[in-house]
């Protein structure tokens, strides 16, 4: 990340959170969960290209066994698209998406601020959303990722001291925050001192 990316991102912190307790520059998984903003983890990935194999085998085969009027063509058309589908989405969710961040600890709940060119990216894609729905009057609204959970939202916290990893699920993205060694015990501690009561803690060694 560059000094002036590091300059802008801290800029954004502490304007958009006067109350923040802690907070730290890190990075998320390139293969997280769609619920975590990536494309999904690599064994969804992989069974969704397996799944593609199969249509465009069966597909074949069907051709091959009855013909080009059976069923065979949809089965190759649906293998094809799949995969077509596999590409762009991991291109824009797993390879263009920019995955250095700052982790916010704050007053109110829990932020991921993402980088300017992640910001831009998911601009980007809302405006091309737009395009394509007023010419085709298809298509939904392109979620932008910057993920902020309250406190009074959080559900489950999976607190993991092996990876230093705390995962907070209960708002509209699942956070993962990635701690560095010093400031992991004063996440956890902060964590489970905000946390609603009904929030389930689980401890993974």
């Amino acid at each position: 990340m560059s000094t002036l990316e590091d300059e802008h991102i801290e800029k954004r912190t502490s304007a958009l959170r006067k109350g923040t307790i802690l907070s730290w520059p890190g990075t998320v998984p390139r293969f997280a969960t769609m619920r975590e903003g990536g494309p999904g983890t690599m064994l969804s990935l992989v069974a969704l290209f397996i799944i593609g194999c199969i249509l465009v085998f069966f597909g074949i085969s069907s051709i091959e066994s009855d013909g080009i009027g059976s069923g065979g063509p949809f089965l190759i058309l649906i293998g094809v698209l799949l995969f077509g589908f596999l590409v762009i989405w991991i291109l824009i969710k797993g390879i263009l998406r920019q995955r250095d961040v700052t982790f916010v600890i704050h007053e109110k709940g829990i932020e991921i601020i993402p980088s300017e060119l992640q910001s831009s990216l998911d601009t980007w894609m809302a405006t091309i959303s737009r395009i394509l729905f007023w010419i085709t009057w298809k298509g939904g609204q392109w979620s932008a990722w910057a993920p902020c959970t309250p406190w009074r939202s959080i559900r489950n916290i999976i607190i993991d001291n092996t990876r230093q990893e705390i995962l907070i699920a209960g708002g509209n993205w699942d956070i993962r925050l990635t701690c560095p060694a010093d400031l992991y015990p004063d996440a956890v501690s902060i964590i489970q001192e905000r946390k609603p009561k009904r929030a389930k803690v689980i401890f993974k060694e």
